[in-house]
């Protein structure tokens, strides 16, 4: 490559089709065989064919990839030459890259670009810029962790003028400033990084040649953190549980597993994870079960394909929706069983330049056994008192199906007592209305299955057979006080529409006595047990779980006392473990 015999060079436009005139001497009548002219381009010097040539004076069109450098001239056997050599290179890389043994990476060879030697007479302005690379930590959307340094790096061709900017409204200066200027630099280190919450950092590089622009490239920064999901518990339960699942399962009886996570974030971001989402199956040797979705926010209970929830900072047992919970269907409730719960969140810290985070993680349970107890059946009567109306078929069968899940028994047979109509009492006072109440159970002990003869004959103090297994529960259909006729007996009185109340009762009949603690202003139940003969004093310490409305009771762990006690329902009584285990070897399989 060289430039003898030019002495000026001239151009019309900065631009791709002006005219370039050279001047000089000794450049031949007409072009040479032996030369060509170069003229440089983005790409390197390329061969130009001139549109007039003579010996002082050669005229050409600047090509559309024009750029800033010298001009000149070039051997043409020695550019096929080296072209030549580059495809055969080019060739054997890829045959190389093809066999997977090369030993480092591949780099095509470009075609030959070299120019003639610049001087001030031989060399134009001139071309379009190129932003060939504008990275952060080598990539154009970086996700940045806390702690990570943050680097940008360039590489401009033929520009006039740089400019970088950060075009959001946060993210890191560039010492104190939002725009740098480079000279000469082709990278610039922010140092390690710290961030707080999701977003994203932009910033532009801005390129003008001396033919027009600006052009201009943007990298985005994400600001994310992975949320590190972890199964903190796992709770099986069918009313209430301990950590170490001391309380008993009943086969066949509707089960909730109540899966606690945490994760990883720390207050960062607000210290939530929204959109965790869950599924379970069972393991019966030699076989699993097909996965169940969650069943959060269901009434009743059923798993719901895409249920999710939000993973607080701190997530807790007495928050119904802090937990995945699960409703098991009755036949995967029996003998010796395990499950395995798979937890996962997609999209997590997604921005419009970033997917987001999906994690995953599996906890498999220990072993866990289901025993049979004896189904309970009910029996129900419908009573008009004072002549408030007697509640509906619905209201009796609901009333006592809300009490199912506080005893351990796997689900109850609900039916009115035969050839009972509605039976109308009536009171004027609080004595009267007590009166009436121990009269009508009195007369319904004596009416359970009895015999015509044994009817006939109750005057001589003969006592009806209670037979038939099922437990008598006289409603009325507003608020009346509770009753059962003994402890034990088949025989109660229970107000509408309120579940635990109706388990106080029915525990009654199953031979539980009180426990004597009721909250300030209430009258203590009598008999029965000193609230200081229970754990913690007759309250509960874990969290009950309602089926019925899927929810965790609101006072869980907190101030629930136990069913047998008057601290208040449907919100907070329940069975402790302690109770529960009686109602078992009272109930019995």
């Amino acid at each position: 490559m060289w430039d003898t015999g030019i002495t000026s060079v001239r151009i019309t436009g900065a631009c791709g089709g002006s005219k370039i005139t050279i001047k000089g001497s000794g450049f031949g009548a007409t072009r040479p065989p032996d030369t060509v002219l170069l003229l440089p381009t983005l790409d390197g010097c390329r061969t130009v064919e001139p549109t007039s040539w003579s010996d002082k004076r050669i005229e050409a069109v600047l090509p559309v990839r024009v750029a800033s450098g010298s001009v000149g001239f070039g051997d043409p056997a020695y550019i096929a030459a080296y072209d030549a050599w580059a495809a055969r290179m080019n060739d054997l890389e890829d045959q190389l890259a093809s066999l997977g043994c090369a030993p480092r990476p591949i780099r095509l060879v470009p075609p030959f670009g070299q120019c003639p030697p610049t001087s001030t007479i031989n060399y134009i302005t001139a071309g379009i810029p190129e932003i060939v690379a504008f990275t952060a930590n080598d990539e154009t959307v970086h996700v940045l962790g806390i702690g990570q340094p943050l680097t940008l790096r360039w590489t401009v061709k033929n520009a006039v003028a740089v400019q970088i900017e950060r075009t959001s409204p946060s993210g890191a200066p560039f010492g104190g400033s939002t725009t740098l200027t480079p000279f000469l630099q082709t990278s610039y280190a922010f140092g390690p990084q710290s961030h707080v919450s999701i977003g994203e950092w932009t910033y532009r590089i801005s390129a003008r040649g001396a033919c027009g622009g600006p052009i201009s490239r943007t990298v985005t920064v994400v600001t994310a953190k992975r949320p590190a999901l972890k199964v903190a518990q796992v709770q099986i339960t069918q009313s209430v549980q301990t950590p170490d699942h001391a309380v008993k399962l009943v086969a066949f009886k509707p089960t909730v597993v109540r899966v606690l996570v945490n994760h990883g974030l720390g207050t960062w971001g607000g210290g939530n994870v929204p959109g965790v989402s869950g599924r379970i199956r069972l393991y019966r040797a030699p076989n699993w079960s097909p996965w169940i979705d969650a069943a959060n926010n269901t009434v009743p209970m059923q798993a719901t394909p895409g249920t999710t929830i939000t993973v607080p900072v701190l997530p807790a047992m007495n928050r119904t929706n802090d937990t995945l919970n699960f409703i098991l269907p009755p036949d995967w409730c029996w003998g010796m069983v395990s499950y395995q719960i798979d937890i996962r969140v997609s999209g997590f810290g997604a921005t419009p330049s970033f997917a987001g985070y999906t994690e995953g993680v599996s906890r498999n349970t220990p072993s866990v056994t289901y025993a049979n107890r004896r189904t309970l059946q009910f029996r129900y009567i419908r009573v008009n008192w004072n002549g408030m109306g007697a509640p509906t078929d619905d209201v009796c069968r609901n009333t006592l199906a809300a009490a199912v899940p506080l005893l351990p028994t796997p689900s109850a047979g609900i039916a009115p007592v035969p050839g009972q109509g509605i039976h109308n009492r009536s009171s004027s006072t609080l004595a009267r209305e007590n009166d009436q109440r121990r009269d009508m159970l009195d007369d319904f002990e004596d009416e359970h299955d009895c015999s015509f003869w044994e009817a006939a004959t109750e005057w001589l103090g003969s006592d009806c057979p209670d037979d038939d297994g099922a437990i008598w529960v006289l409603i009325p259909g507003d608020f009346r006080r509770g009753e059962a006729f003994a402890i034990p007996s088949n025989i109660c009185f229970t107000p509408p529409n309120d579940g635990p109340y109706a388990a106080h009762e029915i525990a009654h009949c199953l031979d539980q006595q009180h426990v004597r603690l009721a909250p300030p202003g209430v009258t203590a139940p009598t008999g029965g047990d000193p609230s200081s003969a229970w754990p913690n004093n007759g309250v509960l310490t874990d969290v009950p779980f309602d089926s019925v409305r899927n929810r965790v009771l609101n006072a869980g762990g907190t101030g629930v006392g136990d069913v047998m006690t008057y601290w208040g329902t449907p919100e907070n009584t329940w069975p402790m473990p302690r109770r529960w285990q009686q109602l078992w070897d009272y109930i019995g399989p």
